[in-house]
């Protein structure tokens, strides 16, 4: 497995942004529970919805939950590229080279190319 250098704990967001005349701005900061300095709560990045600049508050959430998500979806498919590759292996001994309409080994491509672009391979 490739190691994930960034920031440790969980990932969550916190605060929302605000309205001023009418229109959403300020963001939304994705921090870590990861502990320092005696402190939780390391913030990761902020993803701004300033309407003033067509930035919508719905888009800006969606944007934040994505960046909250993409450590345990990183963590999801390290452990699902193993057990893909063994089903692929033993369904293709059977002759079948699809499983429901998906042809796995797209999938498996697909995936590690997400882990390499995400540990910046």
């Amino acid at each position: 497995m490739k190691e994930f250098k960034g920031t440790k704990g969980d990932w969550h967001i916190v605060g929302e942004p605000y309205i001023n005349d009418g229109k959403y701005i300020g963001g939304f900061h994705v921090k870590s529970t990861e502990k320092r300095n005696g402190i939780y709560s390391k913030t990761i990045t902020k993803v701004n919805a300033y309407e003033f600049y067509g930035q919508t508050f719905e888009t800006a959430q969606a944007n934040a939950n994505l960046i909250a998500a993409s450590k345990d979806l990183l963590e999801a498919l390290h452990e699902l590229i193993p057990l893909c590759e063994q089903t692929v292996k033993y369904r293709k001994k059977q002759g079948i080279h699809n499983l429901g309409g998906v042809f796995l080994d797209s999938a498996i491509d697909k995936s590690k190319a997400a882990i390499n672009k995400a540990l910046g391979q």
